[in-house]
């Protein structure tokens, strides 16, 4: 086959339209700023964990094979 032919059968992408988002109500939500506060607690928790850990590759690497299997 010739690069034309080929190229002839490529699909064209699909680009999605661009959603409306109102982030208004979401900012000012009690709940939401709840859970992002608790998100944001366990990220820093987590850091701190990793930082006073002596070899923190120790925990990531099984993590990182994990994903490369997958």
């Amino acid at each position: 086959m010739i690069f034309e032919e080929i190229y002839k059968k490529v699909p064209e992408p699909h680009i999605p339209e661009k959603l409306p988002i109102e982030l208004s109500a979401t900012l000012f939500d009690k709940e939401m700023i709840k859970l992002i506060s608790k998100a944001n607690n366990a990220m820093g928790a987590y850091k701190g964990f990793l930082m006073n850990t002596i070899n923190p590759m120790l925990l990531i690497s099984p993590l990182v094979s994990q994903e490369a299997v997958l």
